[in-house]
């Protein structure tokens, strides 16, 4: 496995300087860990703001405010074209989601208040933004780390925020997958209908996650990994696990769509394992609901 992880590195050294990506090798412990330090200082060049910075770094990449929403956005477009023209907002979120998709998952919630509003947005949203910006430039060394040596068993974490979006009313989804304890893929996203209830929406999110464990198990098993049984899916909502593994519902519940209790097949037939998992432990949480 040491020769493995020696040959992996060789391979990747030649790309580590256009990628933006920076690969620390641990081999006694069998330990690659992952930042983007070089990419967070090209957007700070590219959005001017690699100088020195006098304001406090922030602890959190969710700002104390509230988050910015439609209403901050101003209505004259002279208004709207000056605010551009100081800012370029879509340039940053095209940088933000390069980085959050490589190596920072954590930047997702502030990431997905942003990308909203790439086009028309007002000092609000720039002060969120440079908020975000001066994070990951104080953290830019923080990554994502992989280490071996764990059963590679599959397991999902799901978490939803209902009614996240204040302009829409529509929740915000956050999946995690960990492979072996190593996460390799995280979503923070919004559902594309609005639900009723909060158990609702992470029956949506839970749904997702089946969805995804499924192809996810083809994929790992194609690599060589072993066979996977049920897939363990964690979820902090008791209701949600109820109706997802319980074939005999209350009327109440006819409102949900059909299409959210595939989970439930997944169940009936062994495929997944669906549990619950304290909020206070529920990593799917920061993706949906930063605290």
């Amino acid at each position: 496995r040491e020769t493995l992880v020696k040959t992996f590195a060789f391979l990747l050294g030649p790309l580590r300087k256009y990628v933006g990506l920076r690969f620390t090798f641990d081999y006694p412990n069998l330990t690659c860990t992952i930042d983007q330090a070089h990419q967070v200082d090209r957007m700070l060049v590219a959005i001017g703001m690699d100088g020195p910075d006098s304001k406090r770094a922030p602890n959190s990449p969710v700002p104390s405010w509230s988050p910015p929403t439609a209403t901050d956005v101003p209505t004259d477009p002279k208004e709207i074209a000056r605010f551009g023209r100081a800012f370029d907002m879509q340039l940053l979120v095209g940088h933000l989601l390069y980085i959050q998709c490589g190596t920072r998952p954590d930047i997702s919630y502030a990431l997905k208040v942003l990308s909203k509003h790439t086009k028309a947005y007002g000092e609000k949203h720039i002060a969120w933004a440079k908020h975000l910006v001066r994070y990951l430039k104080h953290t830019k060394t923080q990554g994502i780390s992989y280490v071996g040596g764990h059963p590679t068993t599959l397991q999902i974490f799901t978490d939803a925020s209902h009614g996240a979006d204040v302009d829409t009313r529509r929740s915000l989804s956050g999946l995690v997958v960990k492979l072996g304890g190593n996460t390799i893929l995280w979503k923070c996203m919004y559902q594309s209908i609005v639900s009723h209830s909060s158990c609702e929406s992470e029956l949506m999110t839970l749904d997702k996650g089946a969805t995804i464990s499924q192809y996810l198990k083809w994929l790992v098993e194609g690599m060589g990994a072993p066979t996977q049984n049920a897939i363990e899916i964690y979820c902090d909502n008791t209701g949600t696990i109820d109706i997802s593994t319980n074939p005999i519902q209350p009327g109440r519940n006819l409102h949900v769509h059909a299409r959210y209790f595939y989970c439930r097949d997944l169940f009936n037939a062994g495929r997944v394992v669906i549990r619950h998992l304290r909020t206070v432990r529920m990593i799917a949480d920061v993706l949906c609901s930063y605290k």
